[in-house]
């Protein structure tokens, strides 16, 4: 029996960077991208990246490609045994 996979949604941040992340649907995945822990997160990455972003940037939530989704189990795989966390996977510059 296959085992039920969570959703997988990217966070875009324009110019900037995708990230992605589980949620059980587009809301759910809509209200964590408001979450101002998550803001402040990925917005350190960035900094700490030399990405240079704000603090307020403004981001857009969506379904995962396949390979979006590939690329994050992969990773998520890697720290499988890591629990109690919320895992968001860096997927890349966009811009």
């Amino acid at each position: 029996m296959r085992r039920h996979q969570p959703a997988i949604f990217v966070l875009g941040v324009p110019d900037e960077a995708d990230f992605a992340f589980e949620a059980d649907n587009l809301a759910q995945a809509e209200k964590y991208a408001r979450a101002p822990w998550l803001h402040r997160s990925v917005s350190q990455f960035l900094f700490q990246h030399n990405r240079g972003c704000q603090a307020g940037f403004t981001a857009c939530t969506r379904a995962a490609s396949e390979a979006e989704a590939a690329a994050y189990r992969t990773l998520a795989d890697e720290f499988a045994g890591t629990t109690g966390c919320f895992f968001v996977a860096y997927l890349g510059a966009n811009g």
